[in-house]
């Protein structure tokens, strides 16, 4: 399992996901999980636009085509490349953390594809798991009533790879479900909060035994810590 937060820093200097670095680095350690990516730069870093999907109002201005910078949206960055090497590589399931408003959904779950009802999702199956545990509403994109769709993460470039390998990720939506893939829109309260181990339950249940981390007990407790490797001295040549 790999966890990912594309959107840790805000451009406008509200506060509306700048949690989700936080909350990956909890729910990394608590899953075990093998790799944690999180983009330092706010999606609005860059001032041209991808060639992908989507658009955003969240860069101060009305609503426009992704930045260069917004690594759900954008193909050419180290991030799309690390997330398809770890997917390639081990099949990874990848849990995507963002950030929305408040609503009445505490949080919006999508599975990558522009799939409207799929009941056996991993989107549904998580949905479930965390409305249960949290006794309030959450929204999944492939159930009955799809909720707001722009939250869905259907134009995100690591759910279309993961879903879709050999598809365009950059400009094709996906149907094809591979089950790897969790697009978790949630609010401040769910994701900066003790809550946040809510979600991390949610993700084992949905994911029974998911921890991969060398070392990690099967409930995901990690182990006592690996000896330190040689320290190696490199010559110094003229």
């Amino acid at each position: 399992m790999i966890i990912e937060v594309p959107h840790s820093r805000n451009y406008t200097g509200s506060s509306a996901e700048d949690y989700t670095a936080r909350e990956g680095g909890r729910i990394f350690k608590d899953l075990a999980a093998r790799a944690l990516l999180i983009n330092g730069a706010t999606r609005c870093a860059i001032a041209d636009h991808s060639d992908c999907d989507g658009t955003t109002d969240q860069c101060g201005a009305a609503e426009e085509k992704n930045r260069r910078s917004d690594l759900s949206h954008e193909v050419q960055t180290l991030f799309q490349i690390t997330h398809q090497k770890y997917n390639d590589r081990y099949a990874s399931r990848v849990v995507q953390l963002h950030g929305k408003a408040e609503g009445e959904a505490r949080a919006i779950v999508g599975d990558g594809t522009i799939s409207d009802l799929r009941e056996s999702s991993v989107a549904v199956l998580f949905a479930q798991a965390l409305a249960a545990s949290l006794g309030a509403r959450v929204d999944a994109c492939q159930d009955a009533g799809s909720p707001e769709r722009p939250l869905c993460g259907e134009t995100n470039v690591q759910a279309r790879y993961t879903n879709n390998p050999t598809g365009n990720v950059c400009t094709t939506g996906t149907s094809s479900y591979t089950g790897r893939f969790l697009h978790i829109e949630q609010d401040r309260q769910l994701g900066d909060s003790p809550t946040w181990q809510s979600v991390s339950n949610g993700i084992k249940t949905t994911w029974p035994q998911s921890c991969d981390l060398p070392g990690a007990d099967s409930d995901c407790t990690l182990g006592s810590a690996q000896s330190e490797s040689q320290v190696l001295e490199c010559a110094v040549t003229n």
